[in-house]
């Protein structure tokens, strides 16, 4: 039985027991969105691409609160693309945590982050990146897992068992904000195993008065594919990768320094890359109640123009606004610049504010300049949008 279909059985199995027992927490939120593109896509595509959203979560807890089951279903419906119509698990986690206080062992479908930066995130390899979802990677699928954390005066030990592999979801035909031409029902994988191959990680955690610092180690079956052209299709290729990461936080000040970095073997290449930089922040920005962050990060990866990914030297520059109302207003502008080539960029905004405590709403805005064929970023230069969002929560 493939893996949707056990998730989702696992999950009006979980249903039916909850909604007959007490005491039962359920929250969630929903949403309508609508992307207004500027110009049709290379495919033809349409300019517009309205879609909405339903995430409700379920959580109870057991034995004095040392034990918990926690159940976050999501689906999407799409009107322009069928493959980002789609639902998915995004958590199905039981939680026992012993009365020693120092061990907590979860067992499901989870989600788990690691980084700090905020250009984006390279140590975080735990989930799959749910790209249908987003163009900035941080929406991602749940993952089944054995999480096991050890919590000591010295930090926290994480473990983790991957049994499973999530492929990766790409856009169909009608979508926008992809790569053309992807099979991904012709996946192909290094291990033996496929998607079944068992995965491993681990991370050590520290956290003092004014730093803290990730250590962290993956073995298993690559999140980012390679791709295989063949028969005028892109077929997704997973290969079998080590990778060694570090992620560090000091706040210092109104000074916050962050860096990310890693070394990743491939079988076929080794490579290393880093993300640092800084956010400073200026309280009561002219003698008002809002701040002003100013965020500075660089983008390296050893690889130069052989690199699958746009940010191969690139500095990342933005302001982030709290406008620190009752409506808890935030905007979120950045630009993402490659070094070597002055013709390539990516732009983004963001921008929410609750209307009453039930309801927000949300700006999400992408502008991306690389017309060079040779530029990573030219597959989205026609996928300029903005996107509005009204969202429920309860």
């Amino acid at each position: 039985m493939k893996y949707t279909n056990v998730a989702w059985l696992m999950m009006w199995t979980l249903l039916s027991a909850i909604t007959e027992a007490n005491e039962i927490e359920i929250r969630g939120r929903a949403a309508i969105e609508h992307r207004q593109f500027f110009s049709k896509g290379e495919q033809g595509q349409e300019l517009y691409q309205p879609s909405v959203f339903v995430e409700p979560e379920f959580y109870k807890s057991f034995l004095d609160n040392q034990a918990s089951v926690t159940l976050i279903p999501f689906l999407r419906l799409d009107a322009l693309d069928n493959e980002r119509t789609h639902g998915d698990i995004r958590e199905f986690m039981a939680r026992y945590y012993y009365e020693t206080g120092d061990l907590e062992v979860r067992f499901g479908i989870g989600k788990v982050f690691w980084g700090v930066t905020e250009s984006q995130h390279l140590v975080d390899i735990v989930n799959q990146t749910d790209a249908v979802e987003a163009v900035d990677g941080e929406d991602k699928l749940g993952q089944p897992m054995l999480h096991v954390s050890w919590y000591r005066e010295w930090g926290t030990l994480d473990a983790f068992l991957l049994p499973y592999f999530r492929e990766r979801t790409f856009a169909g035909e009608d979508g926008r904000l992809t790569m053309p031409g992807v099979d991904t029902s012709a996946a192909r994988f290094e291990s033996s195993e496929d998607n079944r191959h068992l995965d491993a990680a681990f991370r050590y955690s520290v956290r003092m008065s004014s730093w803290d610092a990730g250590l962290s180690y993956f073995q298993g079956t690559g999140r980012d594919p390679d791709f295989i052209y063949e028969g005028g299709r892109l077929v997704p290729y997973y290969r079998q990768i080590k990778q060694a990461g570090l992620d560090f936080q000091w706040l210092y000040g109104d000074w916050s320094w962050v860096a990310e970095a890693l070394w990743r073997d491939t079988g076929s290449e080794e490579y290393a890359a880093l993300t640092a930089g800084f956010e400073y922040s200026y309280v009561g920005v002219a003698d008002s109640n809002m701040d002003l962050g100013l965020l500075m990060e660089f983008l390296r990866d050893s690889r130069g123009q052989a690199a699958t990914t746009a940010w191969q030297q690139d500095l990342f520059v933005g302001a982030r606004l709290a406008v620190n109302d009752q409506e808890g207003t935030e905007i979120l502008f950045g630009v993402t610049q490659d070094l070597k080539n002055s013709d390539s960029r990516a732009v983004k905004i963001e921008a929410s504010s609750r209307i009453t405590n039930a309801w927000t709403w949300r700006i999400n805005g992408w502008l991306f300049d690389g017309h060079d064929p040779q530029d990573p970023l030219h597959i989205l230069h026609k996928d300029d949008y903005v996107e509005v969002g009204l969202e429920y929560y309860y």
